[in-house]
Order: structure tokens, then C-alpha cells, then sequence
């Protein structure tokens, strides 16, 4: 059912409970960033989450990609490859 459908669009028909951020950095200076730990994602099927909206009672919301904009903002890493 999933195949051939963009990981974005799938982001946003779920909600991620619980999810984590594996981060790895090598002697070479390069780091990277898996998102791990989905075991508690859900489905949503009634609507289309942006994971950036504020949370409020109901609305599945839950600030992930706010949190990954912050976590970028504050990372000493200078450009994105």
C-alpha cells in the first residue's frame, strides 16, 4: 500500500509518537541524522498533519518538524549537504 508513495506524504498522513533522532558523527567531520523509532507512529487517516502546527486537544499535531528546525538552527554545522 505504501510503495511508490513519497516519505513526505506519508509524514503527513502520520502522527509520530515517541519517534527518536539517531545521530552520528565520524572522525572525517561529517555528521548525519536517521529518524529511528517508529513504533508508536500512527495512522491519521481524517486529516493532513503539517507537523508544525501548535499542538491543541484533538488536532494529532505533535511539532516534529519544528523541533527539526530547531535542532538545525542551534547545530554549529555551517551548510547542509
Amino acid at each position: 500500500m505504501w510503495l511508490g508513495v513519497s516519505v513526505y506524504v506519508r509524514l503527513c498522513l502520520c502522527q509520530l509518537i515517541g519517534s527518536s533522532l539517531l545521530l552520528l558523527y565520524d572522525e572525517c567531520n561529517r555528521a548525519n541524522v536517521w529518524m529511528i523509532d517508529f513504533a508508536k507512529t500512527l495512522l491519521v487517516p481524517d486529516h493532513v498533519l503539517t507537523h508544525r502546527d501548535s499542538w491543541h486537544l484533538g488536532n494529532h499535531e505533535e511539532g516534529y518538524l519544528t523541533g527539526l528546525d530547531n535542532l538545525v538552527a542551534v547545530s554549529p554545522v555551517s551548510s547542509v549537504a
